[in-house]
């Protein structure tokens, strides 16, 4: 693989933690509003530079905003561009694992050539939103999630390198633990494209729209800065996958009803709560109660078709709810399944008579069989950890 380092944009030492924040379609609108009113330093205040002004812009308009803000910023010193080009050694440490990885320029050439498998599907009028949003805009602020095999010499590199301090080191209300070491040493970083020049293929751990869009734009006016795109490449055995909860409201079935069409496939077991599930077995929240269901057979069908997430698409949302097309079905709702079902179960409650399903957790294995096969998996299969905020570091697509 050709991973390059590059010149990052990125704030101080000092704003760090105030600049970088969480994607903003995490934010419930009351916590967004009180982000943009009391900290002028958010990447917040650049993506959503007029979201509660008297007219709020759209498509091109909006984007123009996006960049004038952005350009702002740099001005005020908020962002300051590296004086060379480096590689940037990001940890993330949380209650569930500690993460550690490269933040680095990858090829566009190797995600269009193959060498960077997905193993999702994308939607063609988000690839063409955000590759417009990239065009105006002119920077990148969240790199693609890739992983690779593991690479021993490359976690002793990263090893020596975090025993200095961190350029920054930060936690976050979310109690996550956050270092940046920039690696600028041309001898160091010689080593770490040698580390990645061994692996042969890349997987797309989470950002697919943003690796297909940057594809899309460099296919549109292709130059020298969007042949790349931002990258943060992590051995698989650091990420933490979780599966993802589906809560089914505003139907028309009972729980008489919904359970009498599940027998026909599964085993019923009233349960304690939720737990850790294994292959076959799925758990139901209806009603203040939790049931266990045990799938009774599994079919012999090939890689994609054996995953929890299409045998539940199968067996329970076609034919138990009537459920064909989970991308638009408004009765279909997603959520990670990050805390054992809490979550899940505050939403069942807040709702009437909506049925809430839990899931087995994924494994890497899957998505790279998966990815190797050339399938895709279904919708919302993998929630994957860990999240890189957004503005810690920034991509530009303009200056070289």
């Amino acid at each position: 693989m050709d991973i390059r380092p590059f010149r990052a944009l990125r704030p101080p030492r000092d704003k760090a933690h105030l600049v970088a924040t969480r994607s903003y379609v995490t934010y419930e609108e009351e916590k967004l509003r009180d982000k943009l009113l009391n900290n002028p330093f958010s990447f917040l205040q650049v993506i959503h530079p007029d979201q509660f002004g008297a007219t709020v812009t759209q498509g091109s308009a909006r984007y123009r905003k996006v960049r004038s803000r952005f350009h702002d910023f740099r001005r005020e010193g908020v962002f300051s561009m590296e004086q060379t080009a480096a590689f940037y050694v990001y940890q993330q440490v949380c209650e569930r694992k500690c993460f550690t990885g490269v933040v680095a320029a990858a090829q566009v050439s190797d995600y269009k050539e193959g060498r960077i498998l997905r193993h999702e599907h994308t939607l063609p009028h988000r690839e063409k939103i955000f590759s417009s949003y990239l065009s105006e805009t002119g920077f990148n602020a969240e790199p693609v999630l890739l992983s690779h095999r593991p690479l021993p010499d490359l976690e002793r590199l990263l090893a020596d390198i975090m025993v200095d301090r961190a350029e920054y080191e930060f936690t976050t209300t979310d109690r996550v633990k956050h270092l940046l070491w920039p690696v600028t040493s041309a001898e160091l970083m010689e080593r770490i494209m040698r580390c990645y020049e061994s692996v042969e293929q890349l997987y797309i751990a989470d950002g697919h729209h943003r690796i297909s869009s940057s594809a899309l734009l460099n296919e549109r006016s292709p130059n020298e800065m969007n042949q790349r795109f931002m990258a943060l490449l992590m051995s698989e055995q650091e990420l933490h996958l979780s599966p993802f909860s589906r809560i089914i409201g505003n139907g028309k079935e009972t729980k008489e009803e919904v359970f009498h069409s599940l027998a026909a496939r599964f085993e019923l077991q009233a349960s304690k709560g939720p737990r850790e599930l294994s292959a076959g077995e799925y758990q139901l929240y209806a009603e203040s109660s939790w049931w266990d269901l045990k799938l009774r057979t599994q079919g012999s069908e090939p890689a994609v078709k054996e995953l929890p997430a299409e045998l539940f698409s199968r067996y329970v949302l076609a034919e138990v709810f009537s459920i064909m097309d989970e991308r638009t079905d408004p009765r279909l709702t997603f959520l990670p399944d990050t805390d054992l079902g809490r979550s899940m179960k505050e939403k069942v409650d807040a709702s009437i008579g909506s049925f809430g399903f839990r899931m087995p957790r994924p494994s890497i294995d899957d998505i790279r069989a998966v990815a190797d096969a050339g399938q895709v998996m279904p919708p919302k299969s993998t929630y994957v950890e860990p999240k890189l905020r957004s503005g810690l570091l920034v991509y530009s697509l303009e200056d070289v």
